[in-house]
């Protein structure tokens, strides 16, 4: 370090240089040598090196870390399967921790919708069996943990589908909007605790040229609004 005029200067190969990838959420490293000595944590997610291509990792003991750029790997690892993230967020960089969930769902179930469905401030999971039923499930999770496996306690009829979850009643548990797949292109809302349907409520016909783009608290009110999209026909 020196001092010129007053301003102090850093030696330039101790600057690091911190943006975020656009595409992959990674931050750039600007590395200067084979070992860049930038701490970090061990369970970090691999970054990006300057060349836009290679990744380092985060190599050490849990006293002395460093970003290890002399192994570089032309890709980062890819995932297992779906698995929960934990994204502990700052204005930096965060931390990121991969969780496996506790139950494998049967074959002939998808996800339709993840949200808080008994209000415990934790995200659940709601299933829906794609065969003629159309049963949904929801399972109540504690992080990783699938604490109750509960079948919504009514089954629509044939025609329905899921569109979105979010508290339209602002009781702090999600509910489910549904829209029927024929001409006519209702929409209607079960309020929910948890697996309870409380009502089954219709909110009018948006028109079969308009799609759900969204569901979000849009006028700071608690309570979900729907985002509606117009696909002209062809």
């Amino acid at each position: 370090m020196s001092v010129v005029n007053g301003i102090t200067k850093r030696p330039i190969l101790a600057t690091i240089s911190r943006m975020l990838s656009s595409t992959l959420g990674a931050a750039l490293l600007a590395c200067a040598g084979p070992a860049f000595a930038a701490p970090c944590s061990l369970n970090e997610a691999p970054r990006r090196c300057t060349d836009g291509v290679n990744y380092m990792y985060c190599t050490g003991t849990s006293t002395s870390t460093r970003w290890d750029t002399t192994e570089c790997i032309p890709s980062a690892p890819q995932p297992k399967g779906p698995f929960p993230w934990l994204i502990k967020g700052s204005n930096a960089i965060p931390s990121v921790s991969e969780l496996t969930l506790s139950s494998t769902p049967g074959s002939g179930w998808s996800v339709a919708g993840v949200a808080d469905f008994d209000g415990d401030g934790q995200a659940d999971i709601l299933w829906r069996r794609a065969n003629d039923t159309g049963e949904a499930r929801i399972w109540i999770l504690r992080g990783q943990t699938v604490l109750r496996d509960v079948a919504v306690a009514r089954t629509p009829a044939v025609g329905w589908r899921i569109l979105g979850v979010g508290d339209f009643n602002g009781d702090g548990k999600a509910d489910i909007v549904w829209r029927r797949t024929d001409n006519t292109g209702e929409a209607r809302i079960w309020y929910l605790s948890a697996e309870m349907v409380l009502a089954d409520v219709s909110i009018g016909v948006p028109g079969m040229n308009h799609q759900l783009l969204g569901v979000g608290d849009f006028d700071g009110d608690w309570r979900a609004d729907i985002l509606w999209g117009y696909k002209p026909t062809p």
